[in-house]
């Protein structure tokens, strides 16, 4: 059924939750999913963000070790890809996260990629993320925070997409605030989707939600990719 991007219009907008989350679902509707993530900062020799999306849907055995298919490259250093791999001695080849990429895809029905901090992030010093993506032409899920300031991350996020031809396959909200004001949260949603009125909206995820509890937004999100539609 095909590649997903999961991007954020930031860093710490709950991307790996979102994708956890989403495999989860997929996973719950039989469908063989698999994710991936090219590049991960701050952690060891294992993608613990990554891991984090395995266990959540039951898939604790995949390694998501270095080097593996599942997370190609890891870095101890908790910053931009470029910066993390140079500190190691190493530079991103973007060969081996095409191939990766692939012989992944095969193994699954649907493949999902968590990126890494934002899409304006340069992978190589000559490198951004989102031209990397652009050369894959992969269908790209935004994540946005639910409160104030979203509005102009997001819209810059999807500009640059858009810049870029990289088709936008949905935007979700996630609330990351105890306090959040329900009346700009609402009004944040809807000026997004006015001034992008072509863009799925998936919907909010709610303050400290766990996978225990169901998640419109994120059942959104599956059907959709499971069906191309939304209700």
């Amino acid at each position: 059924m095909g590649t997903y991007f999961i991007t954020g219009t930031d860093t710490g907008v709950g991307k790996t939750f979102f994708c956890a989350g989403l495999a989860k679902e997929l996973n719950a509707r039989k469908i063989n999913v698999l994710c991936q993530k090219w590049v991960t900062s701050g952690t060891g020799e294992v993608s613990e963000d990554l891991a984090f999306c395995y266990e959540t849907m039951g898939k604790g055995e995949r390694t998501c070790r270095k080097g593996s298919l599942e997370a190609p490259y890891t870095f101890s250093l908790p910053a931009s890809p470029h910066l993390a791999a140079q500190k190691e001695g190493e530079e991103i080849d973007t060969e081996i996260l095409v191939r990766s990429t692939d012989k992944l895809s095969r193994e699954c029905d649907i493949l999902l990629i968590e990126g890494v901090g934002g899409l304006m992030v340069p992978i190589t010093r000559s490198l951004l993320l989102a031209d990397f993506v652009k050369r894959l032409t992969i269908p790209t899920i935004v994540v946005a925070r639910a409160g104030l300031g979203t509005i102009n991350h997001t819209l810059l996020t999807i500009e640059a997409m858009e810049s870029r031809s990289i088709p936008l396959a949905g935007i979700i909200f996630n609330d990351l605030e105890p306090d959040s004001d329900p009346e700009i949260v609402k009004d944040n949603m809807e000026i997004i989707k006015e001034f992008c009125p072509k863009a799925k909206i998936f919907g909010l995820i709610p303050y400290k939600h766990d996978f225990n509890g169901y998640c419109p937004a994120i059942a959104k999100a599956a059907d959709f990719l499971f069906s191309g539609e939304l209700d």
